[in-house]
Formats: structure tokens, sequence, C-alpha cells
């Protein structure tokens, strides 16, 4: 009897019908998919099981008010920056000293390479206005780490690393002009975590659940568009790997994608 109610309570169908707190293993993470950001707004505006997209923000500024340190996320744990970090600065004359941080909010890749590695990395987050000034204040006695909200607010003109640890799927329709704007740093590694990818040349979008009521934009890569465009940038990958994660979509097949992550270097 008790695995039976066991399997009832892990049926995705039954926990939406009973509003069920959120789970990952058990609930379907994304809803359905559309082809551009607006598109994907308006499927979510239209969903009746869920809350309108802007009532997000009110989320996330609570979820805010709460945050008081930094620390490392378990799908950092398995990284691999700190080992490429720390390889390259053993072996090589040619050290990393600097990181720029694409969307790492409380979770920097810095704050990670200082704690097993025990290298301090100059290391400079892009974040959005609030998180920026939030998080400027938890870290103040991080001499190697500082928060910023506009690229153009940061004064340094050169990182070694651009790193982007599961927050380019965040971005809208735009995101290779954003890249392009990252690659003016003149980065010798360029290095994304933690996405979804797909086969083709078209990214989409799919509706992720964050909490039961709110749905977000999470944008899937095609993995032929994203390798051509780091070549024509004069970059090779040098390395991928996909994680095992359970991530179940109401409109996809677990084959149609997968979560990965890349290391492109720039050609010598």
């Amino acid at each position: 009897m008790k695995n039976f109610i066991k399997q009832i309570i892990a049926n995705r169908f039954v926990r939406e019908f009973f509003n069920l707190s959120w789970n990952p293993y058990y609930d379907f993470t994304f809803h359905d998919t559309a082809i551009t950001f607006d598109e994907a707004v308006r499927k979510i505006n239209q969903n009746k099981n869920f809350k309108n997209y802007e009532k997000i923000f009110d989320y996330l500024d609570e979820e805010l008010k709460s945050i008081n340190e930094i620390g490392i996320d378990k799908g950092d744990i398995q990284s691999i920056v700190p080992l490429l970090v720390a390889s390259i600065n053993n072996s090589s004359s040619k050290k990393i000293s600097s990181i720029l941080d694409i969307g790492g909010g409380v979770n920097p890749i810095s704050f990670y390479i200082k704690k097993y590695c025990n290298y301090e990395i100059e290391s400079c987050v892009l974040e959005t206005e609030s998180y920026t000034k939030k998080l400027n204040e938890v870290t103040k006695n991080l001499n190697y780490l500082n928060y910023y909200s506009d690229l153009n607010q940061i004064i340094k003109k050169n990182f070694d690393i651009v790193y982007f640890g599961s927050s380019l799927q965040y971005f809208q329709d735009e995101v290779y002009d954003f890249i392009d704007k990252t690659l003016k740093y003149d980065p010798n590694w360029f290095i994304i975590t933690r996405n979804f990818f797909i086969e083709g040349d078209q990214d989409i979008y799919s509706l992720q659940s964050n909490g039961r009521y709110h749905l977000i934009p999470h944008k899937f890569f095609a993995k032929n568009k994203m390798t051509q465009y780091f070549a024509q940038k004069n970059f090779d990958i040098i390395f991928e790997t996909k994680h095992n994660v359970v991530r179940k979509h109401k409109k996809m097949n677990d084959s149609e994608f997968s979560y990965q992550s890349l290391i492109f270097k720039k050609k010598v």
C-alpha cells in the first residue's frame, strides 16, 4: 500500500491536479515551447495554471530579501572551471588572473575557485541592478569580487575568461549580440556551463517552472549554431560534457535535448 501511494504521489499529472509542492524529480520542469521570447511570454500569460509573467519579478524580489551570504551551487560541485584554472596556473606562464562572470549571482565561480583551489581570481560579476546592490554589500570583505549591473560600468578592459554559469538561457532573443559585447574583452577562454542544447540550427524557448505558480522563458540552444558562431570568432571547442539531470518536458522527449557544458579556447 505504501509503495502504491508513493507511485500516485510521484505521478506528474496527479501532482499538478492536487497542486502539490513542486519538485523537479516528480513534476514537469518545462511545459511548452516557443520560437521567440515574446511568444514565450504570451504563452505564459495564456496558461491559466500559472501566474502572469510579470509576477515572477515580485517572486524574485522576495527571494532577494532573504539573501545574506554567497555560496556554492550544487551544480557547480562538478564544474571543470576550478580544475582548469588550477591546471593552467600551475603549468603555464600565461596564468588566469581575471574572470568576467555573467549572472554569477549568489554562486560566483571565483568564490568556488578560492574555496577549493586557494586562488583569488579578480572577478567582475554582471547581475541585475537589485542583485548588484545587495551582493556588493554581502561581499564587501572579498577584495577580488565585485558586482556590476551594466558592462559599461566595468573599467577593466581585458579578461582571461568569460564565464556563463547556467545564466545564458535567461537572455532574450539578442543573446549572440550580447556575447559579441563580452568578446570585446579579448578572453582566451569562453565557458558555458549547465545549459540545454538541441540539434538543428534554431534556438527555441521552453517554459520553465519556477516553483509551482510561475513560468519563465528558458532558451534551449542549437548546438550547431553555437559552435559555428564561435568558430567564426576564432574559438575552438576543446571540451564538452553532458550532465545527468532529471528534467521532464511536456512537449519534448528526453532524447530531443541534453544538459551540457562547453569550453571554447581562442585559436593561437
